[in-house]
């Protein structure tokens, strides 16, 4: 083999070394974008999620909204409450299904949770907890009718009766 074989033998291996590190590298990128694609994919999938499922609790509000065979109470701040917490309740007058719809709770003690009292004839039934955070409609229990609701905040785990003054009580509106 003379110079100039040699040297286009060389060159022609360089060329060819050369263009598999490109492609490797070609490669490695792709596999990448991929693998970002793949994790932008899940987190659009928890978005379509989260999205369907609000636009179900919209749906139900609706109906709890027009359903005359459902109670509205109102919950307004007690004078000493300033949690911050907004919040309708609906009751069945069918069943006793009872469901509320929470907005913007304040964040609370880890220890500590929001605890949903019936009220009927004096008196307390626990109608359920609810979460800090979790907004929108909430199933809670079925209760026989009653009279009025009130929140307290309550060690974390089921109380048997309020503990705490009410942070928010009801007034029936129909």
């Amino acid at each position: 083999m003379n110079l100039k074989e040699r040297l286009i033998y060389i060159a022609s291996t360089l060329v060819f070394v050369a263009g598999c590190f490109y492609f490797r590298i070609k490669f490695q990128e792709s596999q990448q974008n991929y693998e970002a694609a793949k994790i932008e994919n899940g987190r659009m999938a928890v978005l379509l999620e989260n999205e369907t499922y609000n636009m179900q609790t919209a749906q139900k509000e609706i109906v709890l909204l027009k359903d005359k065979s459902y109670t509205k109470y109102v919950l307004s701040p007690n004078e000493s409450g300033s949690t911050g917490l907004s919040m309708t309740v609906y009751q069945s007058k069918i069943d006793g299904q009872v469901y509320a719809i929470v907005s913007t709770p304040f964040s609370l003690d880890r220890t500590l949770q929001y605890q949903l009292w019936g009220l009927k004839d004096g008196q307390y039934l626990n109608a359920g907890t609810f979460q800090v955070g979790l907004t929108g409609l909430q199933k809670m229990y079925v209760l026989p009718l009653m009279d009025s609701f009130t929140v307290t905040i309550e060690p974390m785990g089921k109380a048997e009766k309020p503990s705490t003054a009410p942070v928010v009580k009801t007034e029936e509106v129909g």
